[in-house]
């Protein structure tokens, strides 16, 4: 989703920027691509391999530049690596130019992590949100990838909703589901909902009082984003301005609480995340970026 928005921004403002999507995965090949006519690769995800990829991609065309945007687990997954094999550090970044976050936590954490410094470039909506009023009734939704329930802590969300026994959690999913997600037993205020989108999308977060999301690592998705948007609150374990920092049960409970006596949805807060996740500062970060390989 990053990097369609990303692509679509950037192209609507200079049509003379070509893109072309390519899947970093070997069993799908990647030399049908004219590697000779390509000035910079953008990798979105550090993930297994693509070290090795890039490698064998500029062997094509040494002269094309790479960026390399982190995106949360392939922080951790780059950690293990070099916790086992401190020496594979300048191997692993060597064919890269420009390091690039999402998120301004992830730039403090390569930063210490990896001695990496890195320039910014924000996630944002498809489209942005407006303040709307809340909802009558007070509901709340939870950000949970059913294949990673772990990851995004089920169990201290199923702790919070026994405590609202009356109060409805809507979860939602980061995709489209498969057959192979099935939601597990949950109490009875408790909704797994299907992967919404667009319009229906905007109507749900609309009916929401606040949001939790509560990953193990990670940044507050772009769904906190949009929540933000919309002026309402955000309840995560991440530090961002305006939102609601926990990290317990106990934490969460106390913050909904909270949120519970708010009457009007929170206009400066809202006005803060439109301006600064708006597709002009992407679209600033990002033409500051490919000038500079540029140059």
């Amino acid at each position: 989703m990053h990097a369609l928005n990303f692509t679509r921004n950037v192209h609507d403002k200079d049509p003379s920027y070509g893109f072309q999507f390519l899947p970093f995965d070997p069993q799908f090949g990647y030399g049908y691509v004219n590697w000779a006519d390509v000035d910079v690769l953008w990798n979105v995800g550090f993930f297994f391999n693509a070290n090795r990829i890039i490698e064998q991609i500029k062997t094509r065309n040494p002269g094309m530049k790479v960026v390399n945007m982190w995106c949360g687990s392939d922080i951790l997954e780059t950690e293990q690596v070099l916790n086992q094999s401190p020496q594979a550090k300048t191997l692993l970044f060597k064919d890269i130019d420009e390091h690039v976050t999402d998120w301004v936590g992830f730039q403090r954490e390569i930063k210490e992590k990896f001695g990496i410094e890195s320039k910014y470039v924000p996630s944002i909506p498809a489209r942005p949100m407006a303040p709307k009023p809340l909802p009558k009734e007070f509901t709340i939704a939870v950000y949970m990838p059913r294949e990673r329930l772990d990851f995004f802590q089920y169990g201290t969300i199923l702790t919070v909703a026994k405590t609202f026994p009356k109060t409805s959690f809507h979860l939602f999913p980061s995709h489209k589901l498969s057959g192979r997600e099935q939601a597990p037993p949950a109490s009875k205020n408790m909704h797994f909902m299907d992967f919404v989108q667009g319009r229906e999308k905007e109507d749900w977060w609309a009916k929401s009082s606040v949001l939790i999301v509560i990953p193990v690592h990670g940044s507050i998705s772009v769904t906190g984003i949009e929540f933000m948007q919309m002026g309402r609150a955000v309840i995560t374990n991440q530090e961002a301005p305006y939102m609601m920092q926990a990290n317990t049960p106990e934490q969460i409970v106390g913050s909904l609480q909270t949120v519970k006596k708010r009457k009007q949805p929170d206009r400066r807060a809202s006005q803060y995340y439109i301006d600064e996740f708006s597709p002009k500062t992407q679209l600033e970060h990002t033409l500051q970026i490919l000038r500079s390989c540029s140059s």
